[in-house]
């Protein structure tokens, strides 16, 4: 790399100083080329990205609403109905009511004790 380098060097040493600043100048326009064409991929990648969401989230709409997908759905959890009584369902159910039970009675001595003005 160093080798190419000296050469370029000696070459724009041969140029006249008008020559060199065209040089320059045209060095520095493909630099900001360069970096448009990146920021302009960088800028299409995430547009892809929200069109592939946008996308993906119409298709997921679309399932939603599409009657074959809603009659298997229905046959899904018809089929997984029979392991709703496994136990886990009631005992998720227990330990709710026993909470909403024991937040109550604190509320009630929170409220009845002494200490409240």
């Amino acid at each position: 790399m160093q080798l190419v380098q000296q050469r370029i060097l000696e070459a724009l040493q041969n140029l006249s100083p008008l020559e060199q600043q065209e040089v320059l100048d045209f060095a520095e326009f493909l630099g900001s080329k360069r970096e448009t064409q990146e920021k302009l991929r960088v800028h299409s990648d995430r547009g892809n990205l929200v069109n592939h969401r946008a996308t993906f989230e119409q298709q997921l709409t679309e399932m939603a609403n599409d009657p074959a997908i809603q009659a298997e759905l229905r046959a899904i959890n018809q089929e997984f109905a029979a392991t709703e009584m496994d136990g886990l369902g009631t005992f998720f159910k227990v330990v709710d009511r026993r909470l909403t039970q024991i937040n109550a009675e604190e509320a009630i001595e929170e409220a009845t004790s002494p200490d409240c003005s």
